[in-house]
This record gives structure tokens, sequence and C-alpha cells, in this order.
């Protein structure tokens, strides 16, 4: 089985960007942690795209990583 199978994406309603600064600060800070593979921040759309391996990682533990950063986020419906 490959990894592939493991990975599981995720989009998140980020609150708080105003600047494209926000956004790199969002995507370096997420993809510190350990099981995320691919991180993508819209500023436009005010959201984040996150591939990660659940083993490895959570959706609040994403969440709290981007609060930790000042900012709020919360998995899209």
């Amino acid at each position: 089985m490959s990894a592939d199978y493991l990975e599981k994406e995720i989009n998140l309603a980020v609150d708080g960007m105003n600047c494209e600064h926000c956004a790199k600060t969002i995507e370096r800070e997420v993809s510190r942690i350990d099981g995320v593979s691919r991180v993508l921040v819209s500023l436009r759309n005010k959201d984040a795209q996150v591939v990660f391996d659940p083993q490895k990682t959570s959706v609040e533990d994403i969440c709290k990583v981007i609060s930790q950063a000042g900012f709020s986020a919360r998995e899209k419906a």
C-alpha cells in the first residue's frame, strides 16, 4: 500500500489574514508539522488546503498551529 492511501486532504477556512505575508506565515508554520506533506493558503479565498498523514497529526493539531500563529481556522463543511 502506498503512502498516498494514508493521506487525507482538508480545506480549512482561515480568519485573520489580511496580506500575502499572513498567508506565507501560515504555510510556513503548517508545513513544519510532522505528517503534513502539502499546504496551500489562499489569501483571496481565505482558506488553506492541507494534505497530511492522519496517523501523525490531526485537523485539531493543524488548527492549533494556525491559532498559535495568530489566526483562526476551522474545517469547511
